[in-house]
């Protein structure tokens, strides 16, 4: 039987994810991630992903609702 647990947050998000939870376009990540507003980390030899709490950071900043599930 299934136990129903608090989901514990993820600590990055694929440039994908992020583009769906903050709403902005691909390109405009990488653009972020240029100007070092968004923190973008390895997570395997050719995976990256922008860390949550660098997320959370420019959300904030801007006003941006994040996702109740975030």
């Amino acid at each position: 039987m299934k136990q129903n647990t608090p989901q514990t947050p993820k600590l990055a998000y694929r440039i994908p994810e992020t583009s769906r939870i903050i709403a902005l376009s691909r390109s405009s990540i990488y653009r972020l991630i240029d100007a070092k507003e968004l923190t973008l980390i390895k997570v395997g030899a050719r995976a990256s992903a922008i860390t949550r709490d660098s997320l959370i950071h420019y959300a904030e900043a801007r006003s941006i609702p994040l996702p109740a599930s975030f």
